[in-house]
């Protein structure tokens, strides 16, 4: 029996192309991992370390920082208010929260000279204690 290599050359031509597909998605979704991963380190690294802690105080601080920006106060704050509060609310809350971030931030750094090296559970005993209510 001989082999004809022009009828094996051509076997192997017609399976690599069943598969080219499949091979190229493999490859595509490796780049996409590999762009979600470096994604996701730039969010870690980016972040302060406070924010899975942080999230009560953010948000007084937030409120906080949307009555200053409306001229109102919190006693002031009713019913027939909430209308155009919600709206300010909705057009600036990102910078409103960016704010709030940077005023804890600062806080905690006021608070501690190792903010950016102590530990997790030092810094989450931090959002359970009251004494950093006095430094915001």
């Amino acid at each position: 029996m001989t082999l004809n290599v022009d009828i094996i050359d051509m076997r192997i031509k017609k399976i690599a192309e069943q598969y080219k597909a499949d091979i190229q998605q493999q490859l595509n979704t490796t780049k996409q991992n590999e762009h979600f991963l470096m994604a996701a380190a730039f969010v870690l690294y980016s972040y302060p370390r406070f924010l899975p802690y942080a999230t009560y105080f953010l948000a007084m601080l937030t409120g906080e920082q949307l009555l200053k920006l409306l001229s109102m106060t919190l006693e002031g704050l009713n019913h027939r208010q909430f209308t155009p509060v919600k709206l300010a609310f909705e057009k600036s809350h990102k910078q409103l929260y960016a704010l709030a971030v940077n005023q804890l931030e600062a806080a905690l750094y006021k608070m501690y000279n190792d903010y950016e090296t102590m530990s997790l559970q030092r810094l989450a005993a931090t959002f359970r204690r009251g004494d950093l209510l006095e430094v915001i």
